[in-house]
C-alpha cells in the first residue's frame, strides 16, 4: 500500500465522518455498512442495478430514538489466536 493510497483512504474517512456528523446534527442516526463482494451479483440482480456499478456500502438511517450505548470490545486474547 502506497503513501498516496493511505492518504486517499484517510481523506475518504474524513468525508464519511463529516457526513455522519451532519446527519446527527439534524437528529438523524445512520450506520455505514460495507459490502462484502460475495453478495454483489445477488444485490445487482435483486435491485436491477447496472453490472458496471461497484457496490461499496449501504447506509440505513432514521430518527435517533436513544443515544448510542458504550461499545464493548473483546479482549485481544479472545480476538486473536497465535498459531506457531
Amino acid at each position: 500500500m502506497t503513501t498516496e493510497h493511505i492518504e486517499e483512504l484517510n481523506d475518504q474517512q474524513l468525508i464519511r465522518r463529516e457526513k455522519m456528523t451532519a446527519l446527527a446534527e439534524q437528529g438523524i442516526g445512520a450506520s455505514l455498512q460495507h459490502y462484502n463482494p460475495l453478495i454483489d451479483d445477488d444485490i445487482k440482480k435483486e435491485f436491477d442495478l447496472p453490472a458496471e456499478w461497484t457496490l461499496r456500502a449501504q447506509m440505513p438511517f432514521g430518527s435517533i430514538e436513544a443515544p448510542a450505548g458504550d461499545k464493548e470490545f473483546l479482549d485481544e486474547a479472545e480476538q486473536f489466536k497465535l498459531i506457531d
